[in-house]
């Protein structure tokens, strides 16, 4: 906890929607799984929490700061779910 700094969790579910703070496309592989170039996205949780990720499906045209988003899982290749942002319809 951010406040009183316990260690004590619990799941809450959440929303998936959000908004673009800030991102960046990087020309340099750094993760196997992440042939360049590749986008990451900074997402403000509409509940509060700030998530990195990437943007999938169509890149927003313009200015990608303050878009809305919402979550969209993949697949990693061994059937586990991994989360991505796709632009809010």
């Amino acid at each position: 906890c951010p406040r009183c700094l316990s260690p004590a969790a619990t799941w809450t579910p959440l929303s998936g929607r959000g908004e673009i703070l800030s991102w960046v496309i990087f020309h340099r592989q750094y993760f196997e799984d992440s042939p360049p170039p590749y986008n990451v996205v900074a997402v403000k949780l509409a509940e509060g929490p700030i998530v990195i990720s990437n943007l999938v499906g169509p890149e927003p045209e313009g200015i990608w700061i303050g878009r809305a988003v919402e979550i969209a899982y993949a697949d990693d290749g061994a059937g586990n779910p991994i989360p991505k942002m796709r632009l809010a319809e």
